[in-house]
């Protein structure tokens, strides 16, 4: 996200699940206005609020902090929007619901995703001890159907 041109030169911006791992949003909004060109648009997908909501009761109940960082609110970002200079921003939302068969898989996920960006995560290595201390927690992420969710 950092390549982009200072003078408005982009007819098309694209951010598809990067835009929640950026630390400073309004200034990476605002970056984008700049580099767009006029008439350019943009259309980016992102994590939102309720993201892993499933996991914070279980990472609060160990005392691990949480899971994952305070995304923004669909609202909000539209209201960022506007005020980095966008005109007429369309916000949509939409739900997904992932199942996983077993623990593993959830945490293969996570880490394609890009792993905990919370700024509040671990700063060591965890051992194996918290791993399955981990994987014991997230089975009882179990639905009717004995998929995690």
């Amino acid at each position: 996200m950092e390549q982009l041109p200072a003078q408005p030169a982009v007819d098309l911006l694209w951010s598809n699940l990067a835009l929640h791992a950026c630390p400073d949003l309004p200034a990476q909004l605002a970056a984008w206005q700049a580099s767009l060109a006029v008439e350019g648009f943009v259309m980016f997908s992102c994590l939102g609020p309720d993201s892993f909501v499933e996991l914070r009761p279980l990472w609060a109940e160990a005392g691990w902090g949480r899971p994952a960082p305070d995304w923004w609110d669909m609202h909000d970002l539209g209201d960022l929007l506007v005020r980095a200079g966008f005109a007429d921003p369309v916000m949509d939302q939409e739900r997904l619901r992932l199942t996983w068969s077993e623990p593993e898989k959830l945490l293969a996920d996570l880490r394609a995703l890009g792993g905990n960006l919370a700024p509040t995560r671990f700063a060591g290595l965890r051992g194996r001890g918290w791993r399955q201390e981990l994987l014991r927690r997230l089975e009882r992420l179990r639905d009717d159907q004995g998929r995690l969710v």
